[in-house]
């Protein structure tokens, strides 16, 4: 069996989409300040992403999981906070790794723990 026995490797990829911020979709986007040049934006944006993991139960009662993955927006929204409403933004990527954990000491409790790569 071996250390590796409860252990897996995983990649996945995918295209699909995100929701923008509603009020877009409802009201319209100012173009140059301008309400009435606004656009209205789709509710939902296509989205394409990748991510590589592995995920462990080496440890009994404690699963542990690390991941790596990128995605690749189309378009967001993003809130202009001097402004005090939403922007159609550019293309972005987000891309960054992200650790988790979850012990369950016993069938009726779970704690999680989950390390984002920075703040």
């Amino acid at each position: 069996m071996g250390a590796w026995w409860k252990t897996e490797v995983y990649a996945s990829a995918g295209r699909g989409f995100h929701s923008n911020d509603v009020r877009g979709v409802f009201e319209t986007l100012p173009i140059g300040g301008i309400q009435s040049l606004g656009i209205r934006t789709s509710l939902m944006s296509p989205a394409t992403g990748v991510e590589l993991g592995l995920c462990s139960d080496i440890i009994p009662k404690l699963q542990a999981q690390v991941a790596i993955f990128r995605e690749d927006f189309i378009s967001e929204l993003i809130y202009d906070q001097d402004q005090g409403e939403d922007q159609a933004s550019d293309p972005s990527r987000r891309q960054d790794t992200e650790m988790s954990a979850q012990y369950r000491p016993a069938p009726w409790i779970e704690l999680l723990l989950h390390v984002p790569s920075h703040p």
